[in-house]
């Protein structure tokens, strides 16, 4: 009963302090929106999907990317844009489910098996997606120094160590948008065999099948190179979260220098197991500066949208 109870203290504690900490945020945040303009965003998205004999590919890392691209050109991500990438995420799964018929404890198996058979689907979408959002310019409130990353890898974390802080921002915010188990983030690094059929300009192209007739802001041929490109860098590279805690920390010293709110945006599944690394990485007075939005359960991809939505 003792331990129950210093448990239930335990608990409450910790809950009182995440309150507390939301109603500093709370009142920054709040004091950046009374000003006369939407507080000025610099946007830092790094994204990733590897493929893996024997494992799940994640058929909606496209949506992830539109969000980015939503986000960047119009200031937010509202309801119907979060529809839409549901939507199409869900799609995409439904392509993937097994035939009728076949047993449960192959299910699984073949599930796994369609979502590497659509990898390249994906990647053209994704190129699609990022080269027409590209055209837009930023939306007033977001700063010109923000920067997106797709297939991301371990060299590219270097990026947020040496990241410039726009001066003119109120809020520095850094989303990892990939695939993640209890001790690391997973990347991608370039393929062994880079150059195979399979992942070149050619495959590309197939996988575009007839949807090359109608007038599309980006040319088919530069579409299929991007997707080629992207699919180049598909192995899986599993970064620890002290090295993400790393690459972090920097960025959150410079803000908390010069007067910036930091936010993490931690796609996947049990994100808050990094949360000690930043800790130990990010000084208490600096961390002061830093929220973070992160996962405690397994997240189905599908639902990842819903931490933009929420943001």
């Amino acid at each position: 009963m003792a331990d129950a109870k210093a448990h239930v203290d335990e608990v409450a504690q910790a809950v009182a302090a995440a309150i507390a900490k939301a109603r500093a945020l709370t009142v920054s945040l709040k004091a950046i929106a009374t000003q006369d303009t939407k507080p000025l965003v610099q946007l830092l998205y790094f994204q990733a999907a590897a493929k893996t004999q024997g494992e799940l590919f994640d058929v909606t890392c496209f949506s992830g990317v539109s969000q980015y691209h939503c986000l960047r050109a119009h200031g937010q991500c509202g309801h119907a844009h979060l529809s839409s990438c549901h939507l199409r995420a869900t799609d995409f799964e439904l392509a993937c489910q097994p035939d009728d018929g076949v047993p449960p404890q192959q299910a699984k198996e073949m599930f796994a098996k369609n979502t590497r058979a659509m990898f390249m689907q994906c990647m053209v979408y994704t190129s699609a997606i990022h080269l027409a959002w590209e055209i837009e310019p930023n939306h007033e409130s977001i700063s010109s120094s923000s920067a997106c990353v797709l297939q991301s890898t371990r060299a590219d974390l270097q990026l947020l160590e040496a990241a410039d802080v726009d001066p003119a921002c109120h809020i520095v915010t850094v989303v990892l948008d990939v695939v993640t188990d209890k001790r690391n983030f997973h990347f991608v690094s370039a393929s062994e065999s880079s150059s195979d059929e399979a992942h070149s300009v050619k495959a590309a192209l197939e996988a575009m099948k007839d949807d090359d007739t109608s007038g599309h802001q980006v040319a088919t041929r530069d579409c299929a190179d991007f997707a080629a490109h992207l699919a180049s860098h598909r192995s899986k590279d599993c970064v620890p979260h002290a090295q993400i805690a790393a690459s972090i920390a920097p960025l959150a010293h410079k803000c908390h220098a010069l007067g910036k709110e930091l936010h993490l945006l931690l796609i996947g599944c049990n994100t808050i197991q990094a949360v000690p690394a930043l800790q130990q990485r990010i000084d208490s007075a600096a961390a002061s500066c830093v929220s973070i939005v992160c996962t405690s359960e397994v997240w189905p991809s599908d639902c990842s949208t819903l931490l933009w939505h929420l943001y």
